[in-house]
């Protein structure tokens, strides 16, 4: 995004900076870091937690540090980690944790 290389990195200690997201992401996080992220072509961060089927889209804010919930997309299984292939347009590929699969599906 914007020419730079992004990471997320869980402290899991209640310490750390970088980004903020705000509590009704967190809270829906249980405790964890995010597992996942990739910027979609609208500039918004599409990212996954560990155990909710649900991807968080978020903005970035140009006053701050500060990532705003604007929409949740339901999915249809788990998620550990997932992308989208630019050479396919909606093919979305995540990890299943619970059977350590690759999956591929459809971008809504």
């Amino acid at each position: 995004m914007d020419g730079f290389w992004w990471i997320a990195f869980g402290h899991y200690a209640g310490r750390g900076g970088g980004y903020v997201c705000l509590s009704q992401v967190v809270e829906r996080l249980h405790g964890m870091s995010n597992s996942g992220g990739v910027w979609g072509e609208d500039g918004r961060l599409y990212a996954t937690g560990h155990d909710d089927r649900v991807t968080f889209v978020l903005s970035r804010s140009t006053a701050g540090p500060v990532f705003y919930l604007q929409a949740t997309l339901p999915l249809t299984a788990e998620r550990f980690g997932f992308s989208w292939n630019a050479t396919q347009p909606g093919a979305v590929y995540s990890i299943l944790r619970s059977s350590r699969e690759v999956v591929v599906s459809k971008r809504q």
